[in-house]
């Protein structure tokens, strides 16, 4: 009686605890996943995290090499005056300057921005000199700088340009420019004289003739009678009506050389 009463005794002892281990077994097993997705949502959180702060970092980064860059050229500016200074001299004189020396840029880098600001310097003083020749408009595309160059030294925007040979080789290309612009005027007007390109001979030519030699177009080039005449034989090849304009470009660029 003792014993069995013992034994149910134990029995009914050990229900609950076997009846919690078994609930809290399988409480575990059915929040485990939840557990896992935790974790795994935390690492995710972390990852992006590190990902956004290493991009503000970058563009903190990117923000300060632009700044940096922008203040070296503001110092380029301010001392280097002289577009034939060299990148050893313009060390010796920037040496210390904190622009100069910031951490965000590198020696090549330095040079770089220092070459790119002798190439504006360059253009600006050139800009500066073309400037004055646009304002005198007796410079024509047949023009030379020996023809004008006493009488532009009067004008400080001479000085723009320190050497004789750079002033001469930038006269030079706008004079170029000038006689590129005579010749595309020059074809104009030959597309627009239509009579001309569709006859070689009669009344209706020689009337297209005389217009043609009484326009601007056409006197433009009194002085480079070659050049007019080549411009003709051109347009007589490749224009409208080109066989017709062949036979008369010698008709009408004859009279070039006797200035009518």
């Amino acid at each position: 009686m003792c014993a069995s009463w013992h034994t149910s005794t134990k029995r009914t002892w050990l229900l609950p605890t076997l009846r919690s281990y078994r609930e809290s077994t399988s409480f575990c097993d059915s929040h485990a996943p939840t557990a896992f997705r935790l974790s795994q949502r935390g690492r995710e959180v972390d990852r992006t995290r590190d990902q956004e702060r290493r991009e503000l970092d970058r563009r903190r980064e990117h923000v300060r090499r632009e700044e940096a860059e922008n203040e070296l050229l503001v110092l380029y500016s301010e001392k280097i005056k002289d577009m034939h200074c060299s990148w050893e001299t313009a060390q010796e004189m920037l040496r210390g300057r904190e622009r100069f020396e910031s951490k965000y840029l590198s020696d090549d880098e330095k040079r770089t921005l220092f070459e790119l600001h002798l190439r504006k310097l360059k253009d600006k003083r050139r800009r500066a000199f073309v400037s004055l020749l646009k304002e005198r408009y007796s410079i024509s595309h047949t023009s030379t700088y020996a023809e004008f160059k006493h009488s532009l030294q009067t004008d400080l925007r001479f000085e723009s340009l320190e050497t004789d040979a750079e002033r001469a080789e930038a006269f030079a290309e706008y004079v170029a420019s000038l006689l590129e612009a005579a010749k595309a005027a020059f074809r104009a007007l030959l597309h627009e004289t239509k009579s001309f390109t569709t006859a070689t001979s009669g009344p209706a030519f020689e009337t297209a003739l005389k217009l043609l030699h009484a326009d601007k177009r056409w006197t433009a080039f009194d002085e480079l009678p070659h050049v007019r005449d080549e411009l003709i034989r051109e347009y007589g090849a490749t224009g409208p009506g080109s066989s017709a304009t062949a036979s008369s470009a010698t008709t009408a660029s004859a009279p070039s050389s006797t200035n009518i």
